[in-house]
């Protein structure tokens, strides 16, 4: 599991962000306003400062890719989710993942990285939804989702307090996204 030491660099690179964005806010609170783009720090910046969308050449740990890349781990994410402890973050490279993937354990990052190949693809298989996000405070972050069978969604939510996005939704015969029994989403 990758551990979330960074670069020298890299921290100061997040304090200077960290720093501007409460000059340009003029408060000393990260509660910043919302947007078009998602500012989700639920009383837990830490998590969006120690987390940055990482370089492809860093990244180690629970990472799913094509079995010619160096560093992977997996090369299905469902294995990878399935094999993974609650609060574990999960990196996906670039290339298109044919299976139905299933959240069911608590604070999972599903984390997709663009190798230089575009957005990692994640299309359904059969008639039923892509992702199915069952446990709470998962994120799901950076991939294209495609194909899901009728009646289902490209992405269905069945529990509370997640994050969806960056992510692109396309040709889904039931939903794009669906939301169901949950609430903080």
């Amino acid at each position: 599991m990758m551990g979330h030491s960074s670069s020298p660099k890299r921290k100061m690179a997040c304090l200077i962000i960290y720093i501007l964005l409460v000059l340009v806010n003029g408060q000393n609170s990260p509660d910043f306003p919302k947007s078009s783009q998602e500012y989700d720090f639920s009383g837990d910046i830490s998590r969006f400062f120690l987390d940055p969308l990482p370089n492809p050449d860093e990244i180690s740990g629970n990472v799913v890719g094509p079995k010619d890349k160096p560093g992977v781990s997996f090369t299905s994410i469902q294995d990878a989710l399935d094999q993974s402890n609650p609060n574990a973050t999960i990196y996906v490279l670039s290339g298109e993942y044919h299976e139905n993937l299933n959240l069911s354990k608590p604070g999972i990052i599903l984390r997709g990285v663009d190798t230089g190949e575009g957005a990692p693809k994640v299309s359904a298989v059969g008639h039923s939804s892509t992702i199915t996000i069952a446990a709470s405070a998962c994120t799901v972050d950076g991939f294209v989702v495609m194909n899901s069978g009728n009646p289902e969604a490209g992405i269905a939510v069945l529990s509370d307090n997640n994050r969806i996005s960056n992510n692109t939704l396309t040709n889904n015969s039931g939903y794009g996204l669906r939301l169901s029994r949950n609430s903080g989403n």
